[in-house]
């Protein structure tokens, strides 16, 4: 084989080599994602049966002067609650005026 053409097939395998490890030189370089960050879940039952003897229910109830004001006030009150430790609602489940379920996550510490 000619000397010429051992050159060209050898310059030819470093350019086809170079690509498969580098990448066509017009290919956009995409930024890996970084991952999302990993939560934690908690599911809170609020029945009006297992707080309404609680005081921070009553003290509500005063200044409500309505049960069922009263009943949104508490679960306001319990959510502003979690809220402060974090927790986010992603979820609400009404099972009656009185019985809500709540579906809250929050990342995890580091």
């Amino acid at each position: 084989m000619p000397r010429r053409i051992v050159l060209a097939l050898g310059a030819l395998a470093l350019a086809v080599a170079g690509l498969l490890v580098a990448g066509p030189l017009d290919a956009p370089r995409v930024a890996s994602a970084a991952a999302p960050p990993a939560h934690e879940y908690k599911v809170l039952l609020i029945a009006f049966d297992d707080y309404k003897e609680k005081e921070d229910y009553k003290a509500i109830e005063r200044r409500e002067k309505d049960t069922f004001r009263a009943v949104l006030a508490f679960q306001e009150y319990a959510l502003a609650h979690h809220g402060k430790e974090g927790w986010r609602l992603i979820h609400v489940e009404a099972k009656t005026p009185a019985q809500a379920i709540f579906y809250l996550e929050r990342p995890l510490a580091p």
